[in-house]
C-alpha cells in the first residue's frame, strides 16, 4: 500500500466568510470545480494548489463541541507580514514568530478557530523581519 498527502481540506461552517478570510489573509488564488463553487474550492500560492476549502454540511459536520486536535503546517517566507495580516483580518496569534536553530515558527488560529503552524524554510532568507 503507498499513502501520499494530497492536501489539507478545512471544513468551513461559514464558507463565504472563510474564503474571504483565507484569501485576505493568505493572498491566495482560487480554482473552482464546476458545480461545487459554492461548496468546495481550491486555494492556490504561486498556482500550487496548498489547502481545500469546503462548506460544512451534515455529512462532514465536525462535532460539538469541535474537537480540533489535528492542524495544517504551511511554509512562508514572510512571517511577520502574514501575522499581522492574521490579526487585523481577525485570526489569533498563539505563539510566535520565534527564531529558533535555523528556522521562524509560530501557531495561529483562522477566524473559526483551526489551528496552522508556520514555519520558514530557512530563517536567513525571512524578508520581513522587524529591525530593532
Amino acid at each position: 500500500m503507498i499513502i501520499k498527502p494530497i492536501n489539507t481540506v478545512v471544513i468551513a461552517e461559514d464558507f463565504a466568510k472563510m474564503l474571504k478570510w483565507y484569501l485576505d489573509t493568505f493572498e491566495f488564488t482560487t480554482e473552482t470545480y464546476p458545480g461545487m463553487e459554492d461548496s468546495y474550492v481550491g486555494l492556490l500560492s504561486n498556482g500550487v494548489h496548498v489547502i481545500g476549502l469546503t462548506a460544512c454540511s451534515e455529512e462532514n459536520k465536525p462535532p460539538t463541541p469541535r474537537n480540533n486536535a489535528t492542524f495544517m503546517q504551511v511554509s512562508c517566507s514572510h512571517i511577520f507580514t502574514l501575522f499581522s495580516r492574521i490579526e487585523s483580518n481577525g485570526g489569533e496569534v498563539l505563539f510566535g514568530p520565534a527564531r529558533d536553530e535555523g528556522y521562524w515558527y509560530g501557531g495561529v488560529k483562522d477566524i473559526e478557530g483551526n489551528q496552522i503552524w508556520v514555519f520558514t524554510p530557512d530563517a536567513d532568507l525571512v524578508e520581513d523581519v522587524p529591525k530593532k
